[in-house]
């Protein structure tokens, strides 16, 4: 009784140290049995490309699963997208510091369906070292990585399109609204050519500079969160906090956004979403913000009947921006506030 009792005690040790050297490897790649069961039922109904390495950070692989569509063509046999797949990137959330990148599995079985691609995108956690920059700097990475390999994955680089929550919401909003060639990463992969054409962020981080933003228990109001996320100080880190900030690179020509934000959220402050819908709206930029009321971060509450109308509401619009590209947004014309 005490040897098996000792063996499963030193399976279970073993099975604790596999998983913690795999987090320090690449913490938001790991794998509980659960998600690997529905990574497992996934691969099954799907052309699934798992754990790509995007780029090498020194000894560390940073990786992506890519989901190809199953379905490519419409009921008349004509090809949904001619010139090869729409491809959405998913970036998690947990405040830059924690999270994975497995999202839902009605949403990967929802673009599979509609003819579009979606890639699980991990990044570098901010630890003082690596900074909110290097997230961004990453995420802008592994648009670039599938972008050169677009040919071999059958994949529109021209049509790239992002969606992510809370610290995930924020890469969305940086990735659709920034200069990439701010955010210099991996040598191999600087002459990929690229284009995001839309995202939909939910309750994200819009300003990192703007106190004003922030509510009284706000993420980033947190003693000494600065310097975990920036290597510094919130008054020493001034330049690299604005340059990583979605709303001072909002332009009047920028991609499409939806931006979908509880008015309850204690979180993340849904003042920093109305920064950005009075900016697009003094810009003309394509900008809608979808307040919802009484929800909290991830839109969490008591009673929140639209959770359902939420889901749909993002599919469908990231779907739409996959479709169409450019152009006014559906949403504004039906009302959508």
């Amino acid at each position: 009784m005490n040897v098996q009792k000792t063996f499963k005690t030193a399976a279970v040790s073993f099975l604790l140290f596999c998983c913690w050297l795999s987090a320090a490897t690449l913490p938001s790649a790991a794998r509980t049995p659960d998600i690997q069961r529905s990574m497992d039922a996934l691969a099954k109904l799907s052309d699934l490309r798992e754990n790509l390495v995007y780029k090498k950070a020194g000894d560390i692989d940073l990786t992506l699963d890519l989901v190809l569509p199953t379905t490519t063509k419409d009921k008349d046999g004509k090809d949904l997208f001619p010139d090869g797949a729409p491809v959405v990137l998913y970036f998690h959330g947990g405040g830059w510091i924690q999270g994975n990148r497995y999202t839902s599995f009605n949403a990967l079985k929802y673009f599979s369906e509609n003819g579009i691609a979606l890639a699980l995108v991990s990044y570098r956690f901010a630890d003082g070292k690596n900074t909110v920059e290097t997230c961004v700097t990453d995420c802008f990475d592994a648009a670039r990585y599938l972008a050169k390999n677009a040919r071999e994955y059958g994949l529109d680089p021209t049509r790239m399109l992002a969606y992510g929550t809370s610290a995930g919401g924020h890469l969305t909003l940086m990735a659709v609204l920034a200069d990439p060639s701010a955010f210099p990463g991996d040598p191999s992969l600087a002459d990929a050519q690229f284009r995001f054409v839309g995202g939909v962020a939910i309750c994200p981080v819009s300003t990192l500079v703007d106190k004003e933003a922030w509510g009284e228990r706000d993420y980033l109001s947190a003693d000494k969160r600065f310097e975990t996320l920036f290597g510094g100080s919130f008054e020493q880190t001034q330049a690299m906090a604005k340059k990583v900030s979605p709303l001072y690179w909002l332009k009047k020509d920028s991609p499409r956004l939806l931006i979908m934000h509880g008015d309850a959220d204690k979180t993340v402050s849904i003042k920093g979403s109305l920064m950005m819908e009075a900016k697009a709206k003094e810009l003309g930029a394509d900008l809608t913000l979808l307040r919802v009321p009484n929800a909290g971060h991830n839109f969490k509450s008591e009673r929140n009947p639209l959770w359902r109308v939420q889901r749909l509401v993002f599919l469908d619009n990231l779907l739409d921006m996959a479709q169409t590209s450019c152009g006014p947004s559906r949403w504004i014309q039906l009302g959508w506030r």
